[in-house]
């Protein structure tokens, strides 16, 4: 466990433990800690769009990021508080520009009242940089 604040314009990040640690984040360039991936990880909280009683349909995933030669970001979701995810790696070096790609949907896996979203990177020596994540959905029809 630990704390983070900015220090001088820097994100820094300190251990809660008695070793007094401090460690500069974002640093360009660095990309682990003493030769072991960074666990990175990006999750969203329990999302209702806007109406808790009717179950929505995710259709669609879309995710903007930056090209990043070798780097697997694992993009998923999870439905109704659940902390199982449904997730796919997208490979974020097959272009040299800009990468704006779906993400496939698990089929029959995507109705539910709350969604949650997640990005994770664990790679040695690799990063994601993602600029957006477009979520498409419709609501699900009640059957009387």
């Amino acid at each position: 466990t630990g704390a983070m604040a900015t220090f001088e314009n820097d994100l820094i990040a300190a251990s809660t433990g008695t070793d007094g640690q401090i460690w500069r984040l974002m640093q360009d360039g660095v990309y682990n800690d003493d030769g072991q991936a960074i666990v990175a990880t990006w999750e969203t909280p329990d999302l209702l769009f806007g109406d808790p009683v009717v179950e929505k349909v995710l259709t669609e995933l879309w995710i903007d990021a930056a090209p990043s030669t070798g780097t697997l970001l694992g993009v998923g979701y999870a439905v109704n508080r659940s902390t199982t995810f449904a997730s796919r790696d997208l490979n974020l070096g097959t272009s040299a520009s800009a990468i704006n790609r779906r993400v496939p949907i698990t089929a029959g896996h995507s109705a539910a009242k709350y969604h949650r979203f997640r990005l994770k990177n664990d790679q040695l020596d690799k990063y994601f940089r993602v600029n957006g994540l477009t979520i498409f959905g419709r609501r699900k029809e009640r059957i009387d």
